[in-house]
């Protein structure tokens, strides 16, 4: 293309850029090749390049391939890791991790007890971790518990009696044990027996129970007994298919509980 007019100002300037694009159009073109995948495009036969030494250029007319090593950086950072600063180098005073909790806590490890929450009349503490939420009830209860994967959940009640109905365990524990049996839906009683209980004796019931909603079954342990002139009762319900999966941190969490007198 030719042009025989002469011009000034920006008419000059566009004839200079039309000239331009002439001279370009009848040179070959190099093109960045870019290749996230590791493999650079190249012509048949030519040999692959190392990706840490830089980039492939091509011909349009398919030329050997050339390297022009550490030129672009900036423009593929992906391809050049060992010249972009990683966390933690770039941010030395982050060089530690910041601890985090388990991404699904409710796949059997134990999670750190970093939450706690006394009863209203203030008798006990309950520890637990950060996946669980309290929710006192009435002056001598308080409710813990955790929404699950499938939409099931799991909870606890940790009763504190100042002064309970009967001084005998096996009085008071038949009464408060039959009296949450019958507020479950379709409760089967497994066991009933003396066992441990937080350090005294007590009497433990195990047994299993179905929601109504939702029609999951659930085993459900519990454990009254007397310390100290005060009734307590300690229990727990889980969907039975996360009782293997769970039973180690429910009972850790029991067992940690502590009496403030």
């Amino acid at each position: 293309m030719r042009f025989s007019v002469v011009a000034t100002g920006s008419a000059l300037t566009f004839l200079f850029a039309l000239t331009a694009c002439e001279q370009r159009a009848s040179s070959p073109v190099r093109s960045i090749v870019p290749d996230p995948a590791g493999v650079f495009d190249r012509p048949a036969g030519a040999p692959q390049g190392d990706p840490s030494a830089g980039n492939y250029v091509r011909t349009q007319y398919g030329g050997a391939p050339v390297q022009y090593p550490q030129q672009y950086p900036q423009q593929y950072p992906q391809q050049y890791p060992q010249q972009v600063p990683q966390y933690p180098q770039q941010y030395p005073g982050y060089a530690q991790p910041v601890p985090q909790y388990p991404q699904n806590p409710y796949a059997g490890g134990m999670e750190p007890m970093v939450q706690q929450m006394m009863t209203p009349n203030g008798l006990i503490t309950v520890r637990y971790p950060m996946s669980f939420n309290s929710h006192p009830q009435g002056a001598d209860t308080l409710i813990i518990s955790r929404s699950l994967p499938d939409g099931t959940d799991e909870a606890f009640s940790f009763v504190a009696v100042p002064v309970p109905s009967s001084f005998n365990v096996d009085v008071f524990a038949s009464g408060v044990h039959t009296g949450a049996a019958s507020r479950l839906n379709l409760f089967q009683r497994l066991s009933y027996q003396r066992a441990p209980c937080n350090g005294t004796v007590g009497i433990e019931m195990t047994g299993t129970w179905i929601a109504q909603t939702t029609g999951t079954r659930y085993w459900r342990r519990s454990c009254a007994f007397i310390r100290n002139g005060h009734g307590f009762v300690f229990g727990y319900s889980v969907p039975q298919n996360y009782m293997g999966l769970h039973q180690t941190q429910l009972r850790a969490i029991v067992e940690t509980t502590a009496f403030n007198y």
